[in-house]
């Protein structure tokens, strides 16, 4: 018999109970609307800024009018340290 064992190797993290980096790119999950854009939890590319700005998601401006993002999770893209 064979065990398979199972092997983490992101941690993803909600908003509330952690924010990454300023400025780091990370993986996240979204849901919202810009323009005639409609994602729901929508696995992007985002960035947290401290300056008032908040989450940046690559491609898409979430700063019009009427538009809404919620960021569900997210996680660093390098969890691997390679044997540290």
């Amino acid at each position: 018999m064979k065990i398979v064992e199972k092997q983490v190797i992101v941690n993803w993290y909600e908003p509330h109970e952690k924010l990454p980096p300023e400025g780091m790119i990370v993986a996240a999950t979204i849901s919202g609307k810009t323009g005639s854009i409609t994602f729901d939890h929508t696995l992007v590319m985002a960035e947290w800024y401290d300056d008032g700005d908040g989450w940046a998601v690559s491609d898409f401006d979430f700063s019009k009018k009427g538009s809404s993002l919620t960021v569900h999770a997210w996680a660093e893209l390098e969890p691997y340290k390679g044997g540290e």
